[in-house]
């Protein structure tokens, strides 16, 4: 028997909420940006920094051509009446929350995605409330009585969950497709490769590079040879080139845990001064430090990568001597990693990820005084954290890690403090960068 996948995504999320909650900003070009957008070299009130980004645009902004990712002073080329608003994660947790509630009524095969998409095997439930099409409209009406007019989202409905993406994609904003599977290699003709889930930049450029243009190439393209080209992935794409999508809906109380735990930084300024590239790869390590611990992981790999300020990007990783997630041990070897890397040419970015991922208790616990006390600091500054705000308690390293002085010593007036400068969380703890999960 043949599935019905939903695949609800929601238009422009980030500032569609925004524009929920504040009625001077509904039809209005927007972008959303960072909480220290405002407070980094160069911005004034109203205006955020050349350095800022978009971290998400509304509807209106799009149809100027401002997109995610896109720099502050590029959009505003763009579009002139821009309009940059600094986001609210706890906002946008609250609402996730219910739309996930609202998803949840109609199967209990919801798979969260991110955290403004989601996917619903409605198979087995579909029937109960009209058809998959009813359901996908149930939802919409669902959605402004409960959420607001202004957050809403397109919604594919295919035999498959890449297929019902692919679908989702095909009309925005607030679209509603169905994707037969009679039509789905006519449908992939008309679109390029990126636009299916899973085929990224990279892989479309390795695939042209074997001569796949189209996805009708890709289906006829020989599966041994795909096979040792890209792996189990190519035969994996390759069947849905056929129509044969069959990957499943994983409720998300039985996600598998995570490969990496993550996190990356841009400079308020390009820097070739050791101190302060440190300074930041410190901060970096305890939030995902602060992560692990959260999740309940350890991790026996660390990755460093620095971008440069001419976007070139180095990286390296190395082996731990054991499992970990304190902050002071991986800053230790990511130290060693990027050193090589820094003083001829600024420093524009960096990361810090932690892989090979265990849960703490299924490895041996620390034997030696020390290492048990440092577990027993760590969870209590978590605590005070968790409810006083993030680096609220934080190493006397950090205090001083970005401030850039001038030539007589003072710090310079246009840069904020290093308490200012974004790292601080508007809101308590880490709750934002926890897993989704309804409460």
């Amino acid at each position: 028997m043949n599935r019905t996948i939903l695949h609800v995504d929601m238009n422009s999320y980030f500032a569609s909420v925004e524009q929920q909650a504040n009625p001077l900003l509904r039809g209005k070009a927007i972008a959303v940006s960072g909480p220290g957008a405002l407070r980094l070299p160069g911005s004034t009130p109203g205006n955020p920094s050349p350095r800022s980004v978009v971290a998400a645009a509304s509807i209106e902004a799009k149809a100027r051509g401002v997109k995610t990712a896109m720099p502050y002073f590029m959009a505003k080329q763009i579009c002139p009446e821009l309009i940059f608003v600094v986001c609210h994660p706890e906002r946008y947790h609250d609402v996730t929350q219910r739309f996930l509630r609202i998803f949840e009524r109609y199967s209990p095969l919801m798979e969260i995605f991110s955290m403004d998409e989601a996917f619903l095997d409605i198979t087995d439930t579909q029937q109960y409330f009209g058809g998959a099409v009813a359901v996908a409209q149930r939802i919409k009406a669902d959605l402004r009585c409960e959420v607001g007019n202004w957050v809403r989202c397109s919604i594919g409905i295919a035999s498959g969950k890449i297929l019902a993406k692919l679908a989702s994609e095909l009309k925005k904003p607030d679209g509603l497709v169905v994707l037969q599977d009679k039509d789905v290699a006519q449908t992939l003709a008309k679109v390029p490769l990126t636009d299916l889930c899973g085929i990224a930049h990279h892989t479309a450029a390795h695939m042209r590079a074997v001569g796949i243009t189209t996805f009708a190439e890709l289906a006829a393209y020989p599966t041994g040879a795909l096979k040792k080209e890209f792996g189990v992935r190519g035969v994996e794409l390759q069947a849905i080139a056929r129509g044969q999508d069959y990957a499943p809906v994983v409720p998300y109380n039985k996600v598998p845990p995570r490969k990496s735990i993550g996190h990356a930084y841009t400079l308020p300024f390009n820097s070739t001064d050791p101190k302060k590239v440190l300074g930041v790869l410190m901060r970096l390590c305890e939030q995902v430090a602060r992560r692990a611990r959260d999740d309940g992981m350890v991790g026996e790999q660390v990755s460093a990568g620095v971008r440069f300020g001419n976007m070139r990007f180095a990286y390296n990783h190395e082996r731990l001597d054991s499992f970990t997630n304190n902050a002071r041990v991986l800053y230790r070897a990511c130290e060693k990693l990027i050193l090589p890397f820094i003083g001829k040419t600024p420093v524009r970015l960096l990361t810090v990820t932690l892989h090979r991922l265990a849960f703490g208790k299924q490895v041996q616990l620390p034997l030696w005084v020390g290492e048990r006390s440092q577990r027993q600091l760590d969870t209590a500054v978590d605590e005070v954290n968790d409810r006083y705000g993030e680096f609220i308690v934080r190493r006397a390293s950090l205090h001083h890690g970005l401030e850039p002085r001038a030539k007589d010593g003072r710090r310079s007036p246009e840069v904020p403090t290093s308490r200012d400068e974004g790292w601080h969380k508007q809101s308590p703890g880490y709750a934002m960068n926890k897993r989704i999960a309804l409460k």
